[in-house]
């Protein structure tokens, strides 16, 4: 069995740098190889031909085949399987629970986001976390969602760190700390997370927690506009439409291809 798993090890290795080829034959061979272990049991081989079935145009998409590898490499225990295929099952998207989903599918969901969480995954920790403070198929419990949270935040994920940053400023449930939610807010914005870009612009915009800053607003709001976050590209633009209505107008039209509301409204107002 030891020898049959280094096989197999090898097999998946190989098939992945064939992968990284440019020859199609290579490639094609590489997908059969890493195909095989995986049908052999191989996790990491069954996760990595699941992902193959999402992104490989050339193979015809079959959306049960890839979760049937998806689930298995989870059921392996891998990590990251876990993870993804939790996201998956609850069409979680990556920020947004969705509520219409039957009970035994959020149930199996749940278990999948846990089972990642106990091996450390901080982004399994991040979507647990908003599980409980938005009560989904479970009794909202604040005190519980902060905990998984704070895990998320202090393991470097940039959503949790956004989230309990907001929490922090706001006081909700604990007392208010401004310095460590701006230390947060700048290590999320390190990480790119235009979310926390923009709760710092509006911060600045509306004089919440510091002294109102224009300039400062419309730095930060460019900053999470340029990342595609809707808000900064409605708000950067209300702010800069008399100066510079010609990029006003741009990122107005880029948050209406996106069905952002306001900036419909706020582009009928300006024309």
């Amino acid at each position: 069995k030891s020898i049959e798993k280094d096989c197999l090890k090898a097999m998946y290795k190989y098939g992945s740098i064939l992968m990284d080829e440019k020859n199609e034959e290579l490639k094609e061979k590489g997908i059969k190889l890493i195909k095989a272990a995986a049908d052999k049991g191989n996790a990491k081989a069954m996760f990595c031909y699941s992902l193959i079935l999402d992104k490989n145009e050339e193979i015809d998409y079959d959306e049960k085949e890839s979760m049937k590898y998806l689930k298995n490499a989870a059921n392996c225990g891998l990590t990251e399987a876990m993870y993804k295929y939790a996201l998956k099952l609850g069409n979680y998207g990556h920020k947004v629970i969705i509520l219409t989903l039957d009970k035994s599918t959020k149930n199996e969901s749940r278990h999948f986001l846990k089972e990642a969480l106990k091996k450390g995954n901080v982004d399994a920790a991040y979507q647990y976390s908003m599980i409980y403070l938005k009560g989904d198929g479970v009794p909202k419990n604040i005190n519980k969602g902060t905990k998984y949270l704070q895990y998320a935040a202090f393991g470097g994920n940039s959503d949790a760190m956004t989230q309990y940053s907001d929490m922090l400023l706001t006081g909700q449930g604990f007392p208010t700390d401004k310095e460590e939610a701006f230390r947060l807010l700048n290590l999320a914005i390190e990480k790119g997370n235009s979310n926390a870009m923009f709760l710092i612009g509006y911060m600045y915009h509306y004089g919440c927690n510091v002294k109102s800053d224009i300039n400062e607003a419309l730095k930060y709001y460019k900053m999470a506009a340029e990342k595609g976050n809707v808000n900064a590209m409605n708000n950067y633009a209300y702010l800069i439409q008399s100066d510079k209505p010609e990029e006003a107008i741009k990122y107005f039209k880029i948050a209406i291809e996106k069905e952002f509301l306001p900036s419909i409204h706020n582009y009928a107002v300006m024309l």
